[in-house]
């Protein structure tokens, strides 16, 4: 299935703006998605471990849900429709 991934960094992490279609199969897992992503936006390797969970001071929202809750769901599980919308925020942003 095709996804669309929106992701948006916010803060000192806009540069991990963008977006793209991904051909998904609906039954892997949040956290094999973001493995995924890091393989084609380079960006992400700054803001994950190489076991794919966030660093520390760094908060990941999925479709507006904290990913450490969702990360081992699969995504028809997590994901209505076809989009995923993914939030980078660095815990001191300042807002």
């Amino acid at each position: 299935m095709e996804y669309e991934i929106k992701i948006r960094g916010l803060g000192k992490l806009r540069s991990l703006n963008s977006a793209l279609k991904l051909d998904l199969d609906p039954t892997i897992t949040i956290k094999s998605l973001f493995g995924k992503l890091k393989s084609i936006v380079n960006e992400l390797n700054n803001v994950l471990t190489s076991k794919n969970d966030p660093l520390m001071g760094v908060l990941i929202l999925v479709n507006e849900v904290d990913y450490r809750l969702i990360n081992n769901r699969e995504i028809r599980d997590v994901v209505e429709g076809n989009t995923i919308t993914i939030t980078i925020i660095p815990v001191s942003h300042g807002g």
